[in-house]
């Protein structure tokens, strides 16, 4: 994703469709996606009001083997690693003892479904 300032305002730019969503989402909980630099990704956390840089270590792209796309970043003194993918592949990926969430999500995701939405997993 590639922001973008158009007339004062972030205008995102993203591949996919997906990408772009996840974005979007993240800023409407307070995490907003303002530059790139490089390997780079800088982050405003809007209740905090402040920036932060998250550096980009990897990105595993989606392929249709794995269903699944991954991205590592560092966090200040913390790597962290993100999924996103079908939902098939990412319940496995889960950790065990979930059970009831992962029966709320997947009875969420068959709602969501049924009203004709694309659903991913993150993770």
């Amino acid at each position: 994703v590639l922001p973008e300032n158009v007339n004062g305002k972030i205008k995102l730019s993203a591949s996919n469709p997906d990408d772009e969503a996840l974005v979007c989402a993240a800023d409407y909980f307070g995490h907003s996606f303002v530059n790139r630099k490089e390997n780079l990704a800088i982050i405003f956390n809007k209740e905090a009001n402040i920036s932060s840089e998250v550096e980009v270590l990897y990105t595993i792209e989606f392929t249709s083997k794995r269903k699944r796309m991954s991205v590592i970043v560092k966090d200040g003194k913390n790597i962290r690693m993100f999924c996103k993918g079908a939902d098939t592949v990412m319940y496995s990926r889960f950790k065990s003892g979930q059970d009831d969430l992962i029966s709320k999500t997947d009875s969420d995701l068959r709602t969501f479904a049924l009203e004709g939405l694309r659903c991913l997993l993150i993770s």
